[in-house]
């Protein structure tokens, strides 16, 4: 998929999509593009505006591959789902096509960036923000829209919310793809290679403790008609500033703890962003750090540490030392 699939404005529609790959499908030759416009620009209107963008992403995701001047089926063509006309298996078979390519390509980035998502508490749905979204990807955002991957809420104009069938495809796929492409610079003088194992292993060991913190929550508030809402937030929002959000109490009736997981080896030290000291701060008593040590995680009676207020009773207490490890430089302001 090149960038150029990303600048067009009309990308037609499921029904759009599926007639184009459906005709060309059912023929025993090759077909003539010119001949299918016509055959196209006869049927409908919509149809007539929209076929060059749906042959564009046809190609692209190839279900359809041209030669010449020429289309026919690509080996990523849905043939039993076009027979059957199942519009719901075609659309799940379509976004997967559609991510899976932009992030072949390394264009997913210039879709979407990894702070266009947030999560609405009160919805438990992954949200992006409307205006993150470039308007030069308008024909794909309209595409998502149209085929409800991305749904319009009129009291929320701001943001787009991700229907609920794919939260986990976002949290696991495209958000985890956008954060290692954010990560990776080439001020790390590493490989690629090297880079994607050291990551790796850095987030096998985070995600085992936030997994582990997780387990345990939920296990604290069994019984809680809200548990299902205890969720691992920080793959859709990685600026939230905590990991986990869950309920105080078992009367809790809203999320109503912050859970910041740090995992160590024996030794309790880790490194807190000033991203997550601010939101402590602002968020006080509801902000908890649960410190998990690798080395005891799978001994069943092991208890997690779990600190209240950590910007009081860690950060502000002189019983921890705090050393800093990065410093911000730029020129000075008064120059």
């Amino acid at each position: 998929m090149s960038t150029k699939l990303l600048q067009i404005t009309n990308l037609g529609s499921l029904s759009n999509i599926t007639f184009v790959a459906k005709t060309v499908a059912s023929s025993s030759r090759a077909v003539p593009i010119k001949d299918l416009k016509k055959y196209c620009v006869g049927r409908s209107i919509d149809l007539a505006y929209s076929i060059d963008g749906v042959i564009e992403l046809l190609t692209s995701i190839h279900w359809l591959k041209s030669k010449g001047s020429n289309l026919s089926s690509d080996a990523q063509l849905p043939r039993d789902l076009l027979k059957k006309e199942d519009l719901k298996a075609l659309r799940k078979t379509l976004i997967l096509d559609v991510f899976s390519l932009l992030k072949e390509q390394c264009i997913l980035q210039n879709f979407i960036d990894l702070n266009s998502f947030d999560y609405d508490i009160q919805t438990s749905r992954i949200t992006i923000f409307r205006n993150s979204i470039p308007l030069t990807a308008s024909g794909l955002k309209n595409l998502l829209i149209s085929i409800k991957f991305l749904i319009i809420d009129p009291n929320q104009p701001h943001i787009y919310y991700v229907d609920n069938d794919y939260q986990v495809f976002i949290e696991t796929e495209v958000i985890e793809w956008l954060s290692k492409y954010a990560n990776f610079t080439i001020e790390t003088g590493l490989s690629f290679e090297k880079f994607k194992e050291i990551q790796k292993s850095k987030e096998e060991a985070g995600l085992r403790a936030e997994e582990y913190v997780l387990s345990f929550e939920k296990k604290r508030l069994e019984g809680h008609p809200l548990v299902s809402h205890v969720k691992l937030i920080s793959r859709i929002k990685v600026d939230a500033g905590y990991d986990i959000i869950s309920f105080d109490s078992l009367m809790s009736k809203e999320p109503d703890r912050f859970i910041e997981v740090k995992s160590f080896f024996k030794l309790p030290e880790f490194y807190w962003s000033k991203n997550e000291l601010t939101v402590s701060e602002v968020k006080r008593k509801k902000y908890f750090l649960y410190l998990i040590d690798r080395s005891k995680i799978d001994n069943p009676n092991y208890q997690p540490t779990i600190v209240q207020d950590p910007f009081i009773n860690i950060f502000q207490n002189s019983g921890w030392d705090k050393n800093p490890q990065n410093w911000l430089i730029s020129p000075s302001r008064n120059n």
